[in-house]
């Protein structure tokens, strides 16, 4: 049987990459949703973008570039976007926590003698 250590270690793991996966699908939903209220609102600035940046790469490209060339001074555009980077933060994070708790369990496996 696998030490408690080894148990506790992959759960959290498992945890923060199913926390992960929700930060992703959550960060790509208000990327759409920012998206169709930048269409509304402000059409130019959207199709002023390459046509591989609306077309063929996800919304979160798109948006980041607006936002590096500084086309929007709305507000509400920005407190979206914002809260949109704090997912993808969010997500770097958990997928990280999720690394390295596999990496424990290697060296307590290596090094403590810990059983799978």
């Amino acid at each position: 049987m696998a030490s408690p250590q080894v148990i506790a270690l992959t759960l959290a793991a498992a945890c923060a990459t199913i926390g992960a996966w929700w930060c992703d699908l959550r960060e790509g939903k208000q990327a759409r949703n920012l998206r169709n209220w930048l269409t509304k609102h402000h059409p130019h600035i959207w199709e002023e973008l390459p046509w591989m940046h609306r077309k063929l790469l996800s919304p979160k490209v798109g948006l980041h570039l607006i936002v590096r060339q500084k086309k929007v001074v709305d507000e509400e555009f920005h407190d979206q976007y914002e809260h949109i980077r704090r997912l993808g933060r969010r997500k770097l994070l958990l997928v990280f926590l999720g690394v390295s708790m596999i990496c424990l369990v290697i060296a307590g496996s290596r090094i403590r003698g810990w059983e799978w």
